[in-house]
């Protein structure tokens, strides 16, 4: 299977307040493939559901909106989802729409149906500069292979501290304090007046100056790495460890760490979309999902629940572009 290597960044904050509902992933379906014609490429945060004050005690709920920052609040999109098994929506809904758009003073919104719109509703969204999209599910794509059968995911390799060995400075001059076990845990340190524990500093010292990339490219490099050793002075900041002792400063640390490289995933492809503008009648994306159970990998961030993984592809000619999301379900 073809490979690819992406960084992923947290921009997609969904709101629980169903089970797996068919509609509601449907408004999830809608609202990562939107994200990508909305704002800068790659800036948008997108949030579903959310209301947005109007100065009324009763603000319009919307299905999904775009915001330039973490806040739902400064929303200037939004996406309003109707998953229908056999209607097409209606001139009324539409008009519903243009309303709420006056309400929340958004400007740019769309309509997203599973079924279609009719002929009423067509005009009057092009009039008044509504995008309109349909997605269809069950999609079958343009030719075989335009999409992969199955999506793999390869977490990057972690490092687990295991040992530390902090070069203290004392009244009578330096010495060496070895830390490892539970004591890597506990708020032993002082950095710059902020309690912190030899773990922390370890995982803080990962994410400056390209420390991160020079570790990670000695993993890649070596694919049977199975430990690796780190270093730290203590330069711009003191750091002081607390002893039974008493308070020492600490000039640097030394760090042995284990590589955790978890077991890679592959689930097939559960359900296709093609994403369409209906006005221009052009397709617009192609999108292929697959479902994943999440366990035991709470270090990135991810509960132990049912994740889905999309992946989606923009024809564009001779040279498409890809993309992806994933979201829990």
């Amino acid at each position: 299977m073809p490979e690819v290597s992406v960084t992923g960044e947290r921009s997609l904050f969904f709101t629980h307040r169903t089970n797996e509902e068919r509609w509601r992933l449907s408004e999830k379906v809608a609202a990562v493939l939107e994200g990508n014609f909305v704002g800068e490429p790659g800036s948008v945060f997108t949030f579903s559901t959310a209301s947005i004050p109007n100065g009324t005690p009763y603000p319009p709920p919307l299905d999904v909106v775009f915001s330039a920052s973490p806040d739902p609040l400064a929303a200037f999109s939004f996406v309003q989802v109707k998953d229908h098994a056999e209607n097409k929506v209606k001139r009324e809904y539409i008009d519903a729409v243009i309303g709420q758009r006056v309400q929340t003073g958004i400007q740019s919104c769309a309509v997203v149906s599973t079924t279609g719109f009719t002929a009423p509703a067509l005009e009057l969204a092009r009039v008044q500069n509504v995008r309109l999209r349909v997605l269809q599910t069950e999609a079958k794509w343009p030719y075989p292979g335009y999409l992969p059968p199955a999506l793999g995911i390869h977490l990057v390799p972690r490092l687990q501290l295991q040992a530390a060995v902090l070069v203290v400075i004392g009244p009578r001059g330096t010495g060496k304090l070895s830390l490892e076990g539970e004591d890597l845990l506990r708020p032993v340190l002082d950095t710059e007046g902020i309690p912190s524990s030899v773990n922390d500093v370890f995982n803080r010292s990962l994410a400056t100056g390209g420390r991160r990339e020079q570790v990670e490219s000695q993993i890649e490099a070596n694919p049977g790495l199975a430990v690796v050793n780190v270093s730290q002075e203590f330069k711009g900041s003191k750091v002081f460890v607390h002893t039974p002792d008493g308070t020492h400063l600490i000039g640097g640390a030394a760090y042995h760490a284990l590589v955790l490289r978890p077991e890679a995933l592959e689930s097939a492809i559960t359900r296709r979309y093609l994403y369409y503008d209906p006005l221009s009648k052009t397709d617009i994306a192609w999108c292929a999902m697959a479902d994943f159970q999440m366990s035991s990998v709470h270090d990135y961030g991810l509960e132990d629940a049912l994740y889905h993984f999309c992946l989606w592809r923009f024809p564009s000619g001779e040279s498409d572009s890809v993309g992806g999301a994933f979201f829990p379900a």
